[in-house]
């Protein structure tokens, strides 16, 4: 995955030389901050959830948590659960500053843990935002970890498609916000916090909702490029089927690569200079240390490439930098299409 609540973060748009750099902390609101002391009890179950083709069922709420990439650590800090954390792996940026403190005391892994590792941890529950952490040579399958104890949860953009596409074979087809708001809720139902669930999705709707009545009337037809421009010469795009498809609709745009039937696809520059964005959206990854500022080693990347000098986004030098947790299914979804709302039509958020 290699995701970045949104009205919560301090959005900052700044122009460097015809650079339009959407930057800040995000956050979903002020009211999706965890407050350690209001943390939710562990529910009393049976709890039982579907997803993935799965059925998970919890006689109690997980003690002992460990997550797996961005979002799904982001998500249990949101649902006050952080003092149920015992390890975490692979932040793509800096964590949101409302959890730094929490996750400062969680032991952490730039890269997956060894099977042995994890299990030395005595998790009771694996959270995971990318499918690639349930693989025999990783943590093993949700099968293997189950018999060893241990039930996991992976988030519903990566569960397994009909049909294989390019990339992830695994990758599910369509992933919308409405993906987002159901992980949201079953995990919050599975760590006994429904309520903090509920206020979390009730505070991206209402961005949501603010977003596309500002943006209502103005013109939709700017073209936008989610897209990193690879060593190799490629182009690595995002394509219709993900949650950032939504994210552009909601922002005003038009997602330049919405008829590529994957998430995520590589390209050729003729291609990219074909469809001629009119943005070009860039979301630097990956480290716990990144932020937006690193985004401007991809600008200069693209204006630094002759082959692109004549894409309109990139002669007019305009580039949106945002976090790169917010295109992946997760809490920063919401102010991610507000930042990028910000950064095409400005006028409609004066």
């Amino acid at each position: 995955m290699t995701a970045p609540t949104r009205s919560r973060r301090a959005v900052v748009a700044a122009t460097l030389t015809g650079v339009v750099a959407v930057a800040g902390c995000t956050s979903t609101s002020d009211s999706n901050r965890a407050d350690p002391a209001a943390a939710p009890t562990a529910a009393t179950g049976p709890i039982t959830v579907e997803t993935c083709q799965r059925t998970i069922t919890l006689e109690t709420s997980p003690e002992r948590i460990f997550a797996v990439f961005h979002p799904a650590i982001e998500l249990v800090h949101a649902l006050g659960a952080s003092d149920r954390l015992i390890g975490s792996a692979f932040l793509d940026n800096e964590i949101l500053p409302e959890y730094a403190a929490a996750q400062a005391d969680v032991p952490y892994n730039d890269d997956y843990p060894s099977k042995e590792r994890l299990y030395s941890l005595s998790p009771d529950f694996v959270l995971s935002a990318f499918n690639d952490a349930f693989t025999p040579a990783v943590l093993g399958s949700q099968d293997d970890l189950a018999q060893q104890g241990i039930e996991s949860y992976v988030f519903g953009e990566w569960c397994p498609a009909g049909e294989p596409g390019e990339g992830n074979p695994l990758q599910l087809t369509q992933a919308t916000f409405e993906t987002t708001y159901a992980d949201i809720t079953q995990v919050g139902d599975l760590l006994g916090a429904a309520d903090r669930a509920a206020e979390i999705i009730a505070a991206m709707q209402a961005t949501v909702d603010d977003t596309r009545q500002r943006v209502s009337g103005a013109d939709t037809s700017v073209s936008v490029a989610v897209g990193t421009l690879r060593d190799d010469g490629t182009v690595s795009v995002q394509g219709g089927s993900g949650i950032t498809q939504e994210i552009i609709d909601i922002a005003g745009g038009t997602n330049a690569y919405a008829d590529v039937a994957t998430r995520q696809a590589s390209v050729s520059v003729e291609d990219f200079v074909r469809r001629d964005p009119d943005v070009i959206v860039l979301a630097p990854c990956c480290g716990a240390d990144m932020t937006v500022a690193d985004g401007q080693k991809e600008i200069d990347k693209y204006l630094a490439a002759p082959a692109l000098s004549d894409v309109a986004a990139v002669r007019d030098q305009r580039f949106v930098v945002v976090p790169f947790p917010g295109l992946f299914s997760g809490i920063r979804n919401a102010d991610t299409a507000a930042q990028i709302a910000r950064a095409l039509h400005p006028d409609r958020f004066q």
